[in-house]
């Protein structure tokens, strides 16, 4: 979410602190809401700017024009449930699907055959998310 996103999720927002100094938090679903229902939100939507109910999220991702855009759950740890794809300067149709360790390079299937294929660590992204994770945890602390 970017920081935009972040205060218009808090303003929405009603929290509520306990003894204990933890606090938890409920935000209504947009689209529930303009429809007068009162539905707590499960997810938050950064491209649609929305909060969403498990009903609307799930209806949210079925939308062809809708499916990559970054949805991130509200409820306990965030993680993200959809994904906007990083797409290729040079193969615009392509994904970024690849890491090139020794170019330090995200590319594409197609980058790969074509500019990469005598590189000696070319791996997938998906397997070095914990690895990029850490290092951003580390780097942000620092």
């Amino acid at each position: 979410m970017t920081k935009v996103d972040v205060e218009k999720w808090a303003d929405d927002s009603n929290l509520s602190f306990s003894s204990r100094d933890s606090w938890t938090h409920t935000t209504n679903c947009t689209y529930c809401q303009e429809h007068g229902e009162t539905t707590v939100a499960v997810a938050w939507c950064s491209v649609c700017d929305d909060a969403l109910c498990e009903k609307c999220t799930g209806t949210h991702n079925r939308i062809p024009s809708f499916r990559h855009h970054d949805v991130t759950d509200l409820s306990g740890e965030v993680k993200v449930m959809g994904k906007r794809k990083a797409m290729c300067k040079e193969h615009q149709q392509e994904s970024l699907e690849f890491l090139c360790q020794d170019c330090k390079k995200a590319v594409c299937q197609k980058c790969c055959i074509l500019y990469h294929r005598k590189c000696d660590a070319v791996v997938t992204i998906t397997s070095q998310m914990v690895t990029m994770k850490t290092e951003l945890t580390e780097m942000k602390k620092s």
